[in-house]
């Protein structure tokens, strides 16, 4: 390799183009997806999963890029669109846009979901890669960690919040929902992965008869994910209805030109 062919090697590495500005943030493609992950055994790897209709995705762009400006000697940070990315989403748990997946020698550190202001997102980076002590956490931020956590299937994260003495896993949050809830709420979009995330609460102590009061109601979890199935079964009713009479109703038109 000549000294030019080294110098862009380097370059590339450290993300800084061959006049010293420093490089648009790496695309991922099918081509290139696993040569990325590989290199997060040299770097800690950022990916940005997003998509174009996504309007918090836009918000969190320069959110982003001032990140990967500051810090582009430290992290490799790189986009991922989940409309040409699908399966590469599901291989790191992608349910909610924007997705931030922290990433060492290819496994997942944490995740960021959602619209944060620069502070946050910063902050929230440095917390994955060096850790945090949840003990000093108020219980809204240990709350807001949970929700978190059931969001982006952290099984980890949840059972250490739940271990935790001043945390109950059966108490609701302000919205009246808690952490059981939640997990079933979510865990219908995930398949089996939703399994795992009740069991997991489950596991952690939460209990499906534990009341909650929502809307002026009081009932179970149990008695409250019974209502959610049954609403699910009659949307999917009704779906099946509009699909049927769209199927109909061309048949019906030739009939009457015949």
């Amino acid at each position: 390799m000549n000294n030019h062919h080294k110098t862009l090697a380097l370059a590339t590495l450290i993300g800084i183009s061959i006049d010293g500005s420093l490089q648009a943030i790496t695309k991922i493609t099918k081509e290139n997806c696993r040569d990325i992950v590989a290199q997060s055994k040299d770097k800690i790897l950022v990916i940005d999963f997003w998509a174009d209709w996504c309007n918090p995705c836009k918000q969190m762009a320069p959110v982003f890029e001032a990140f990967d400006a500051k810090m582009k000697r430290k992290y490799i940070c790189a986009k991922a669109d989940v409309m040409e990315l699908q399966e590469f989403a599901q291989e790191f748990q992608v349910q909610s846009l924007p997705t931030f997946a922290v990433i060492k020698n290819g496994k997942i550190l944490g995740k960021i979901i959602g619209s944060q202001s620069q502070e946050q997102f910063d902050a929230k980076i440095k917390e994955i890669v060096e850790g945090i002590d949840l003990a000093k956490l108020s219980l809204q931020q240990l709350q807001q960690r949970m929700l978190e956590a059931i969001m982006a299937c952290n099984f980890e994260e949840i059972q250490k919040i739940s271990s935790l003495k001043q945390f109950d896993i059966n108490a609701p949050f302000a919205d009246g929902n808690n952490p059981l809830s939640y997990a079933a709420i979510f865990g219908q979009q995930m398949g089996q992965k939703g399994v795992e995330l009740v069991q997991a609460l489950l596991n952690a102590g939460a209990d499906p008869e534990f009341k909650l009061t929502m809307g002026g109601g009081s009932f179970t979890v149990m008695e409250f994910m019974a209502q959610v199935h049954e609403n699910t079964k009659r949307m999917i009713e009704f779906q099946q209805t509009i699909v049927t009479t769209m199927q109909v109703h061309p048949k019906k038109m030739k009939r009457a030109q015949a």
